[in-house]
């Protein structure tokens, strides 16, 4: 099942508990520790879903195995590209902080 993390809290705050056959898709806001915390031990996989609106719907993803992982946005799908460049369009090295740009098949025109 797709929704937010925001969807996610609302569904463990009415008391549902899971299921270890369950995949769970997290997406549309920002994946916190504390909510992985949560998700990981009641389903069978959760992964982080990440991807802006002018990218359609996911431009990456990351299986979450641990909370820390939560913050993680993974690797870029197929036929997509994610670079993260500094305030003059330089690439910047792995692990630097910087914006992220991303291209291919999956950006909207424009």
């Amino acid at each position: 099942m797709q929704a937010t993390p925001s969807t996610w809290r609302l569904l463990l705050a009415s008391d549902w508990s899971g299921s270890k056959d369950f995949k769970i898709l997290c997406g549309g806001e920002p994946f916190p520790k504390d909510l992985a915390l949560k998700l990981c031990p009641i389903a069978k996989e959760v992964w982080n879903m990440y991807g802006p609106t002018e990218t359609t719907i996911w431009s990456s993803c990351k299986k979450i195995q641990k909370s820390t992982d939560a913050s993680c946005i993974g690797k870029p799908i197929h036929n997509t590209k994610i670079y993260v460049l500094d305030e003059k369009l330089q690439l910047l090295p792995v692990g630097s902080a910087g914006n992220i740009y991303i291209s291919g098949d999956g950006v909207a025109q424009g």
